[in-house]
């Protein structure tokens, strides 16, 4: 029996070393697994591939000098033509917040008493309304690129629609202001001219309702 102890106490002692080992890898903590959402690559390349819009109405010189003033007009319009003619629609997005700040400092300092009328109020807040949705599609995870591309069509056509009325405006004025009337084609007589007045009707005589109406024989 005592030939056998020592043999029996190095398997009691592998055993216990075993099971210890045992109990701390049990005890290590595993990793999470992580699951990555892949985007496909073709809707990312579509994100950051650019398009040209155009802003071709630009104010006519003289219109420029008379609203020179307007400042707010005139840094929405350098942002515009400066960042969104080549864009992409992911930094389209990105700089949609930019342009709704313009856009509202542009719209609240207009004080230009020509432009004060339905037709050019009616304009700027459909681009700022139109600068509002492009910001709104910055948060829609879902949102396709073709959809923002779409969007920023729609702010540039109004852009333009906003310059056309501008120059609309101001040459009705200026046609107010030069047209050349010649009077003397109609040969007016001045000696005889007379401001004018309503006619007076004619006083109608009271009917005598007493009389007797004539018979007849």
């Amino acid at each position: 029996m005592k030939k056998h102890t020592p043999l029996v106490l190095r398997n009691l002692f592998v055993l216990c070393l075993v099971c210890m080992l045992s109990v701390v890898a049990c005890k290590k903590k595993a990793k999470p697994l992580v699951v990555v959402e892949e985007v496909p690559a073709e809707g990312l390349s579509l994100f950051d591939e650019k398009s040209t819009f155009i802003f071709n109405e630009d104010l006519d010189v003289t219109v420029a000098k008379e609203i020179s003033g307007w400042d707010e007009y005139s840094s929405l319009s350098k942002f515009l033509k400066k960042n969104y003619s080549i864009i992409s629609p992911s930094l389209a997005l990105e700089m949609s917040k930019e342009l709704v700040d313009l856009t509202k400092k542009m719209n609240d300092s207009l004080q230009i008493k020509e432009l004060n009328n339905r037709g050019v109020f009616a304009r700027l807040y459909t681009f700022y309304s139109e600068a509002l949705r492009l910001q709104d599609m910055s948060e829609i995870s879902s949102i396709k690129a073709s959809e923002v591309v779409d969007q920023v069509q729609k702010i540039a056509t109004v852009y333009n629609s906003i310059n056309l009325k501008i120059n609309s405006v101001y040459m009705q004025k200026n046609f107010d202001e030069n047209v050349d009337f010649d009077e003397s084609i109609f040969n007016f007589n001045e000696n005889g001219e007379t401001p004018y007045s309503v006619p007076k009707k004619s006083k109608r005589k009271p009917v005598n309702q007493n009389k007797k109406p004539a018979i007849r024989k």
